[in-house]
């Protein structure tokens, strides 16, 4: 369940960080990344009561660099900003949900 939300928390980010750098450079793709990543995680987190402590906040920065990592290595900018706007092509989305539940299994071990 902590993986599923947390999938579901950066794909979130990832539209909206493609949002913001739609007439950006691959420099502030990755700053908005990973910054609506971490601050959407923490924020979800806190609301359901868990403390963003040290430990808590390593394993968000772990599992947010680890999707970027991999989306920038398997993404062009064309297929990153097709997620921009209300309508984001559903079959890159498909390509990212496997990617995040992976970099949440490697930083979310129970």
């Amino acid at each position: 369940m902590f993986s599923l939300r947390m999938t579901r928390i950066c794909l979130g980010a990832v539209v909206a960080a493609t949002a913001l750098s739609a007439r950006a450079g691959a420099d502030d793709f990755t700053a908005d990344f990973h910054r609506g990543c971490v601050n959407a995680a923490v924020a979800s987190m806190e609301q359901n009561g868990v403390k963003a402590d040290a430990a808590f906040q390593k394993k968000v920065n772990g599992y947010c660099d680890c999707g970027l990592a991999h989306i920038k290595g398997q993404f062009t900018a064309s297929e990153l900003m097709s997620l921009r706007g209300p309508n984001p092509d559903p079959a890159v989305m498909g390509r990212i949900k496997p990617i995040m539940q992976q970099c949440s299994q490697e930083n979310f071990k129970q």
